[in-house]
């Protein structure tokens, strides 16, 4: 199945009140392509495209996981793959399975908690490329809880142009970072 879209954006939130946002799971046989904000004139205006499971300020209860599962996935032009909880809970946690490349540009993956622990991140492909500010990051905003884990499994690992792996917690303790690869490059 294919869908077409300017501004796709799959959106499992929880606002104002009790309850854990939904997992969210997508499977794809071929390439996906997240192209980031796109109004119809203007490619910097507008909604940005993306997958989010998230639960608002003064809601009690965490985010939800997301996975994903494709042959390659592309994240362009601000383009958000994303579970975080400004909320009580606790942050979902991401989980990427890619045949082949896993592209970031300008984009980012991220797991984030205002309150509680930080959601862990694993991502399994052939190849890892993060070029133009494309993140890869858990965050905790407030409190002493880690932050969420980094696990990166690649034949090959890139992070250029301002490009950042990275995990903190503002009062604890930030999550450990894994590298599995035969080749890492990055620039300052």
């Amino acid at each position: 199945r294919h869908i077409n879209s300017h501004v796709l954006r799959a959106d499992n939130r929880i606002q104002n009140g009790q309850g854990n946002a939904g997992n969210i799971t997508i499977i794809a046989s071929s390439e996906n392509n997240f192209k980031g904000v796109y109004d119809g004139l203007n490619i910097n205006e507008g909604p940005s495209s993306g997958v989010t499971s998230a639960v608002d300020f003064g809601t009690l209860g965490s985010a939800g996981d997301i996975a994903i599962k494709a042959a390659s996935l592309f994240m362009n032009n601000k383009a958000q793959l994303n579970a975080t909880s400004q909320g009580k809970g606790k942050a979902g946690e991401v989980f990427i399975n890619i045949g082949n490349i896993l592209q970031v540009n300008n984009s980012d993956i991220s797991t984030a908690s205002t309150q509680s622990s930080g959601g862990a991140i694993k991502i399994i492909a052939k190849d890892i490329r993060l070029f133009d500010d494309g993140d890869v990051s858990t965050n905790i905003i407030n409190g002493t809880a880690g932050g969420g884990n980094i696990n990166l499994t690649a034949n090959t690992i890139v992070a250029l142009d301002d490009s950042d792996i990275f995990s903190f917690s503002r009062d604890g303790q930030g999550g450990v970072i894994t590298f599995i690869t035969s080749v890492f490059f990055c620039t300052p």
